[in-house]
């Protein structure tokens, strides 16, 4: 038995819209595994970043799983999604303009 999309987060919209109603709908407590699956990804994440394209920062692509895999996966087009990490960040900024939360 195989799982959907092998039970990975896929970064190109199918993570995302389950928590764009969040903020707005007064849940932010609800963001919290989003945000530090997100912590948890800049570590290989900035070793992506460095290896794959000699930058600083860190990457994601279009999937990641429970190990919090950075590195594109599962093909050469749509596995080479660079801007995972970017689209989950907006999350974090969404937050901040919903608490004022500057400690965050």
């Amino acid at each position: 038995m195989n799982p959907s999309w092998d039970s990975k987060y896929t970064t190109n919209i199918n993570t995302e819209m389950n928590y764009w109603p969040v903020e707005s709908g007064n849940l932010s407590e609800c963001a919290e595994p989003l945000v530090r699956m997100i912590k948890e990804l800049t570590d290989q994440g900035s070793q992506v970043a460095k290896e794959h394209y000699g930058a600083r920062g860190w990457v994601l692509h279009q999937n990641t799983d429970i190990w919090r895999v950075a590195a594109p996966m599962d093909g050469p087009t749509w596995g080479t999604f660079t801007v995972g990490g970017a689209w989950l960040c907006t999350h974090l900024w969404e937050h901040y303009q919903y608490t004022r939360d500057k400690e965050f």
